[in-house]
This record gives C-alpha cells, sequence and structure tokens, in this order.
C-alpha cells in the first residue's frame, strides 16, 4: 500500500470509528411538533411586504424575503449517506430532490449567499443557480466562484474578496453591496469550527477532527465529485439589510453557516441592531469557547432561529416514514438550545431560541417591534407538518 493510500486509509478509519463509537443521535422533533408562524401581519396579507419571511431549507439553508426582495442563504437538499461522504464516494446533486423541495419562491431570488464552500453548503448550488434560481448572482469566497467556476457564468458569480477591494477603492469605508434596489449584503470574515472529536476510549485520543480545509486558487474545468473536494476557502457570516425607498434600514438579517470562537464573524456595530439572528448549530462546543453566547451579546437579536442542527445524513424526505426529524449525530442538540437560551435571558432578550425543521418551518417576522409580542406568543404553540405529498 502506498503511502499516499496508507494515509488516506488511517484517515477513513478514524473518521468511521469516531462516528460509530457515538451512535446515531437522540435527539429530534416530531414531525407534527415542527415550529413555525404561519401568519403574516394584516398588513403583509394586503399586500405591503411589511413582514419578512424567513423559511429554514435544510442544513444552512434558508429562503429569506420581503415581497419580491428573495435571497438565498446556502440551499442544500441533496444529502449524501456519512459513508459516502466519510468513504470519498461519488456525490451529487439530488435533482429529482430539488425539483421536488424547493420552494417556488426561489425562482425569484436575486442573490445565493454562500458562507464557506463545503459540500453541504454548495453542492446544490449550481443546478439552482441554473434551473431555479435564474436571474440570481452566487455570493461567496474565491474558492466557491473557482469550484462552481465550469458551470455558472462567470457574471454571476461574486467573488467577495475581490470585488469588496474594488468597492472600497471606489467609496472608502464601504463595505456593503447593493442587492437590487431595497437590499444590501455585508460580508463579515468568519472561521469554521472543527467539525467533531476523535475520541477513542482507553487510549487517551481526544483529538478535534476539522475535515475538508484549504482553499482553491484556480478556476475549476468540472465540479468537484466527492467530499473533499468541496474544499472550505475563506468563511464569511454576513449581514442583510432590507432597505426602505428612500435606503434606510428597515430589517437586518444576521447569518452564519459554522460556529465561531469571538470576535470571528462578529459585525461591526453601527447602531443598528439584528432583528433575526441565524445562528449555526453544529461544531465541536470543546474549542467553541463562547458559542452561542458571544454572537447572542454581539447582535442583540429579537429572534434567533438555530439551524444546522438535523442529521444531514439522511434524504430530508426520510421524516414522512419516521415522523420526525432527527439531530446530528455527534451533537448534543439539546446542550446547545440551553446554552442559547441562557444567553438571550443573560442579555435580557425576549424570547426563546427557535429549533426550526426543514422545509416545514417558516416564520413572518414583523418590521415593527410593537408586534414582537404577539410573534413570541404564536411561536410557543405554532406547528407545522410536513407535506408528504411533494
Amino acid at each position: 500500500m502506498a503511502i499516499s493510500s496508507l494515509a488516506q486509509w488511517l484517515r477513513h478509519s478514524a473518521l468511521a470509528l469516531a462516528v460509530g463509537s457515538a451512535g446515531c443521535s437522540t435527539f429530534s422533533i416530531r414531525a407534527d411538533r415542527c415550529p413555525a408562524y404561519p401568519i403574516a401581519s394584516a398588513a403583509a396579507s394586503a399586500g405591503l411586504a411589511s413582514d419578512v419571511k424567513v423559511q429554514y431549507l435544510g442544513v444552512g439553508g434558508y429562503l429569506v424575503s420581503r415581497g419580491d426582495d428573495v435571497v438565498l442563504f446556502g440551499p442544500e437538499y441533496s444529502n449524501p449517506g456519512m459513508a459516502e461522504v466519510m468513504f470519498d464516494h461519488q456525490i451529487r446533486t439530488d435533482r429529482a430532490l430539488v425539483d421536488r423541495l424547493l420552494l417556488h419562491d426561489a425562482n425569484k431570488a436575486q442573490a445565493i449567499v454562500i458562507g464557506h464552500s463545503h459540500y453541504d453548503h454548495l453542492l446544490d448550488t449550481p443546478y439552482i443557480a441554473n434551473n431555479k434560481a435564474t436571474q440570481a448572482t452566487v455570493y461567496g469566497s474565491t474558492t466557491m466562484a473557482n469550484l462552481i467556476a465550469s458551470a455558472v457564468a462567470p457574471d454571476r458569480l461574486f467573488d467577495v474578496a475581490e470585488r469588496l477591494a474594488d468597492i472600497a477603492e471606489a467609496s472608502p469605508g464601504q463595505t456593503w453591496i447593493p442587492i437590487g434596489q431595497r437590499m444590501r449584503l455585508t460580508p463579515i470574515t468568519s472561521e469554521h469550527s472543527d467539525q467533531f472529536r476523535l475520541k477513542v476510549p482507553l487510549t487517551g485520543i481526544n483529538q478535534p477532527v476539522h475535515a475538508w480545509r484549504g482553499e482553491v486558487t484556480d478556476a475549476q474545468s468540472a465540479l468537484p465529485t466527492t467530499a473533499s473536494g468541496w474544499a472550505e476557502g475563506q468563511v464569511y457570516a454576513y449581514l442583510l439589510d432590507f432597505m426602505d425607498a428612500s435606503g434606510n434600514i428597515e430589517f437586518r438579517i444576521y447569518y452564519q453557516d459554522s460556529g465561531t470562537n469571538a470576535p470571528m464573524g462578529f459585525p461591526v456595530p453601527d447602531g443598528k441592531k439584528v432583528d433575526v439572528a441565524l445562528i449555526c448549530l453544529g461544531g465541536d462546543f470543546e474549542r467553541l469557547t463562547w458559542h452561542p453566547e458571544a454572537i447572542i451579546e454581539a447582535t442583540q437579536p429579537r429572534f434567533l432561529i438555530l439551524g444546522h442542527w438535523e442529521d444531514f445524513f439522511v434524504p430530508q424526505t426520510d421524516i414522512c416514514t419516521t415522523g420526525r426529524v432527527a439531530g446530528i449525530p455527534l451533537q448534543d442538540t439539546e446542550y446547545f438550545v440551553a446554552r442559547a437560551q441562557a444567553a438571550l435571558k443573560a442579555q435580557k432578550l425576549p424570547g426563546k431560541p427557535i429549533l426550526p425543521c426543514p422545509t416545514a418551518s417558516v416564520f413572518f417576522f414583523p418590521i415593527d417591534v410593537s408586534d414582537d409580542g404577539a410573534v413570541h406568543k404564536a411561536l410557543k404553540n405554532g406547528r407545522a407538518t410536513y407535506d408528504c405529498a411533494r
């Protein structure tokens, strides 16, 4: 066996041992208990688009909209199995599943925003950009642009690092990127947490595992075919602002798709608090020293949604046979939710962390903060169920 092959075998064996020793996740949410706030305000129902709609798509994916202003964050539906990922088998977009599950509103998306380039955040983007969100620009790192350069037209790829430098040169001090007439995007340099920890009984081995690091500096002639081919690249968090006709910020969303250590991924204070924070739950908490407490303190959100918590090694359609959404293996979901709840309380912020279910949970958040009480009340009883006919 060649040295490189031996090293690969050892790596795969270690990953398999780590996953196998942990077993399956025990945390789950019953399908009929998936949280939702499915009622828009009277103004929004009358077509005035006063509410911002957030629907969780699974993993790090969200559809965020206000009227005809629509943004997709990391839409991902193709969930390769654990063995396919760990042993670097061929993976590809499940086009039939994307066609079946992706919301029709995605067709109106003006932007697809990518935090980092791992397969579970970028794999489905080329197909969605070319067949669903056909007018959307794809925003992300240099690595992101290079990985999908063979499949998405270059004028639709926005290299955040390259273009931010151009914007800063033209307008010193400006860090936001306009999207259409009434949205803007602010990238924030962030980081990716270790995915999990390798613990081997009786050996003293307690090693954090951070897979698929690295950057891709040249445009690729074909899409990656294995999980390890989707290199992480530079990681970004983002602020998305919805503006009024005069350019004033009416509603702000903070988005991250990987846990961070302070101060990485933190927005620069500008006097505007975050209305909804979309925070990643997954990661190795032993090396995330103050997550999510630090980012909650930094953003002071009116509402907090915890994504990337469910088992993304199984198809989303499994919910229709099991009746439950299971949490990530190796992940203590309840522990993270409890820490987020304690952080909200410590900051004297209202409400509780929202743990949404893929494709089932939809929320309407009002522009007017005086309506927040009604939303928090509705969230206590709001329930969604899966449309298995899809």
